[in-house]
């Protein structure tokens, strides 16, 4: 019998090393694609923000131009630009800015 124990043990300790190796490389992957997301998001959020993308809607051309010659669009003394999104969008939290953001673009499709 206490041959037996003997071959048992390692065993399961390279069963358990096993566990914790595939659960560290799944947690590492995991991670990695929330990072990945994320950043996409952000820059999705980036580029869909400013007015070159309002504009390339063709009803936003008008607005576009009073606005690239308004104090808004940087002819300020401060130089301080507004972007689209900073007045025309839900800041209430980030989920509710992203839900407006997505509900305003489908609805001009």
């Amino acid at each position: 019998m206490g041959i037996e124990e003997k071959k048992e043990e390692p065993t399961q300790k390279t069963g358990r090393r096993k566990r914790i190796f595939i659960g560290t490389v799944l947690l590492g992957a995991g991670l990695m694609a929330g990072l990945v997301i994320s950043y996409i998001v952000v820059e999705a959020v980036k580029l869909t923000g400013g007015a070159q993308f309002c504009k390339s809607c063709h009803v936003m051309v008008p607005m576009y131009k009073a606005y690239s010659k308004d104090i808004h669009g940087g002819w300020g003394d401060s130089g301080f630009v507004a972007h689209c999104t900073d007045c025309h969008l839900n800041h209430k939290s980030t989920l509710h800015y992203l839900i407006h953001k997505v509900q305003v673009r489908t609805s001009r499709l």
